[in-house]
């Protein structure tokens, strides 16, 4: 069962689910209201010529006041408009209603009824409103495969007459994924692929809204990462011991926010153990060694590996082959103190000659800038056992690794637009065929494409680029081969060899998949994450809609101004009712230059157009005072004014000291709303503004203020938290503010 937002309009929400289970989606919830409003009007009698308003009740059967009622968002849905539905779509309507004894009603449109006996005597169309009672169990029924989506049903769920939940399918996933492998072109905005609005590109939506798309995802905060290591500062210090101690996630969890469940706790993490009186160099190395050191030997050595020569073998014993060359020291006996699955002793190693080519490659965009490489020069890399070595026979070739240096780049080069690349590309595989690349393999194809692809590309054409990054899998796939960034000789792809071509034609149709489908791909992505709201799925269904006038109109200034800000302003007024008012603003300037990119120069947004927005969509007056207050002190506008227009004021000034040399004002005061610093609403309005001028404030001012509130409004706050019990959490949070930022005679 998929439960749906019960906002009035849960039938069409729910028939609408039914559809986009099954790969199509021509329609949104309001498309189907209107749809189904469009179909009675025209057709206001059943073909025996019975009026429909027959059966509506005595006192509203007036045709055109229902109608126009149903027209209207968040009307309730009923019988009459589920029978113009199921004519609409051409679709057999299954409903399933009834607390202790199950009843099914079926409702098919008059041109498609074909009953057999068996139908005609256990079931009846609601065209006659009747329903019969179910012996035996259900699951039958929603277990058997789905139709051609001609003919196919859709199952519907009444509770307590009165919500509609979707009933899907229980292999509706397998499904899917087929009828979306039958669609080798589509287009999700109800129109024809090769029509002019989508003629310069490959996916299902305008470039465009597929672009906003991710980054709309990526804003919200809705991927959730794990950290690309944890490292523990206290063990690499120069403490004395012999070794550092590092843990590395082999895979770094990624998913979307709110399904961090049981397979968080299945990662590989592995734990490096490097000797610091042990460092590997180059035969060519000019450096003087000590007799602990090692060298590098790839001669005979498998593409990636080394074998590491001794100084000295007395230093060695028992750990050689006959070529005096260090055998893989990798028994776990050897690391008793070691709290994960894989430890692994780890050498460091200068930057080997055989990634000499990686420092001096021609680079047409500068990507990485030469500093960047410098420090990745400088940092060299790590070799490892290159397998799991036995006792009988243990191995003396070591891998090398590459983690350090791709930690560099994503902290100091990879943007925020590549990031978001990477991330989309990864829940998006992931959603089709789990693990079918690691995040690691995933990096360093980024890398490569970030060194051929324009900088401002991932800006304005991310969709682009994810296509791009797409065909280089699937290349990557089908010969075999993903070359390491740092060493191309490595192949990344080493277990694919082992695969057979119908593993390798598996895993090309899942990318085939992703980028024929991407936006059908993202929104299931969110479907499924228990955390992702409502809003989020009005997103889409804003999106299809706004697909379609932009398919045929191309006018790029109205999808901004009346689909993607709107948008926006929605998922940043959620974090303004979080009070999270600094970080709101954050996303508001951000979001101001993303969509500045899509508009030509004289139309472009100021970010005080979607302040205002952000504004006009919170519902309370403390969260509508206080991201204005926050927005006037960082960018010198006056929407404080604007929120207390018509309203008794106070000064701010009285509750939060004489600041007036510190905070922005165009006059001598800042308003703020009498209501919010009453004895009831003082201690919340208190404790965000602080929050807000602790971000704004110089230290010395800010302790100025926490002494202000401690001796003029702090006893008379907790002495009305016994009135008002509420308001005592936020008193409690304003005295943990005032013992962290005052001095400790103060406390």
């Amino acid at each position: 069962m998929k439960d749906v937002y019960p906002d009035g309009n849960c039938l069409f929400t729910s028939v609408c689910d039914q559809l986009r289970v099954r790969g199509d989606f021509s329609f949104t919830p309001r498309d189907l209201r209107h749809a189904a409003v469009d179909f009675l009007r025209e057709n206001p009698n059943q073909d025996d010529g019975t009026p429909l308003s027959e059966f509506l009740a005595d006192e509203e059967r007036n045709w055109e006041k229902y109608l126009r009622s149903m027209s209207r968002d968040g009307t309730w849905g009923d019988h009459i408009v589920i029978w113009a539905l199921a004519h609409v779509l051409n679709k057999r309507i299954v409903i399933y209603r009834g607390d202790k004894e199950l009843h099914k009603t079926i409702v098919e449109p008059t041109a498609t009824l074909k009953k057999s006996s068996t139908d005609e005597d256990n079931n009846t169309s609601t065209t006659a409103n009747k329903s019969t009672d179910l012996n035996k169990d259900t699951k039958d029924q929603q277990d058997k495969p789905l139709l051609h989506k001609d003919v196919y049903e859709l199952y519907l769920g009444h509770i307590s007459e009165s919500h509609y939940v979707s009933l899907r399918p229980m292999n509706w996933r397998e499904e899917l994924f087929e009828e979306l492998k039958r669609k080798q072109t589509s287009s999700l905005v109800g129109i024809n692929p090769d029509s002019k609005g989508l003629e310069c590109y490959k996916q299902d939506v305008p470039q465009i809204h597929l672009t906003f798309t991710m980054k709309y995802i990526r804003m919200s905060d809705l991927i959730y990462r794990l950290p690309i290591s944890n490292n523990d500062d206290r063990d690499n210090r120069d403490n004395g011991k012999r070794a550092s101690i590092e843990m590395h996630i082999e895979d770094t969890y990624i998913t979307m926010i709110g399904d961090k469940n049981k397979e968080s706790t299945k990662l590989k993490v592995k734990t490096l153990i490097i000797p610091k009186d042990t460092k590997i160099y180059n035969k060519s190395s000019k450096k003087t060694l000590t007799t602990k050191d090692l060298i590098m030997n790839i001669q005979r050595c498998s593409p990636g590996s080394t074998k590491l020569q001794v100084v000295d073998p007395i230093c060695w014993p028992n750990v050689l082959d006959e070529d005096n060359c260090l055998i893989q020291l990798n028994d776990p006996s050897w690391f008793p103190e070691s709290q994960s699955k894989v430890t692994q002793l780890a050498f460091q190693c200068e930057w080997p000659d055989a990634s000499e080519e990686w420092l001096n490659r021609t680079r047409r965009f500068n990507w990485p800038k030469q500093e960047v490489i410098d420090e990745i020069k400088v940092c060299g890399c790590r070799v490892i056992p290159k397998c799991v070595p036995t006792r009988v026979y243990p191995s003396s070739e070591w891998k090398f690794t590459f983690d350090k240096a791709e930690e560099i780049l994503e902290e100091n080069a990879v943007s925020e637009d590549q990031l978001c690349c990477l991330l989309i590309v990864k829940i998006a595989l992931n959603s089709v065929m789990n693990n079918l690349f690691t995040i690691q393999q995933l990096k360093h194809v980024l890398f490569f494409l970030c060194e051929e692809t324009e900088e401002g590309k991932w800006k304005t054409e991310l969709a682009e680029c994810i296509w791009i990054f797409l065909d280089r899998l699937k290349e990557c796939l089908t010969c075999k081969q993903m070359p390491n960034y740092f060493m191309p000789c490595l192949n990344l792809l080493e277990k694919a060899e082992d695969e057979d071509d119908t593993f390798i034609l598996r895993c090309i149709e899942c990318i085939d998949i992703i980028q024929n489908h991407p936006f059908v791909t993202l929104y299931f992505i969110c479907d499924d994450s228990k955390l992702v709201s409502f809003d989020m799925k009005q997103v889409f269904n804003t999106l299809v809609e706004d697909s379609r006038q932009y398919a045929f109109k191309q006018d790029i200034d109205t999808s901004v101004r009346h689909c993607f800000l709107p948008i926006v302003a929605e998922g940043v007024s959620i974090i303004v009712r979080l009070n999270r008012y600094m970080e709101a603003l954050d996303k508001c300037q951000k979001a101001t230059n993303h969509l500045n990119m899509l508009l030509k120069e004289g139309k472009k947004l100021q970010v005080e157009d979607v302040i205002s927005h952000v504004i006009c969509l919170s519902y309370r007056d403390i969260d509508k005072w206080m991201f204005a207050f926050a927005a006037d002190q960082t960018l010198g506008t006056l929407f404080t004014e604007t929120v207390c227009s018509g309203r008794e004021t106070v000064s701010f000034f009285d509750f939060f000291g004489p600041l007036q040399t510190t905070l922005r004002t165009e006059s001598s005061d800042i308003p703020i709303p009498q209501d919010l610093v009453s004895n009831h609403n003082l201690p919340e309005t208190i404790c965000y503004g602080l929050e807000i001028l602790e971000r704004i404030c110089p230290r010395e001012v800010y302790s100025e203020v926490m002494k202000f509130l401690l001796s003029n409004h702090f006893p008379k706050m907790v002495e009305n938290g016994g009135k008002f019990p509420l308001t005592m959490r936020y008193v409690r949070m304003i005295l943990d503010k005032i013992k962290v930022n005052l001095p400790k005679k103060m406390e």
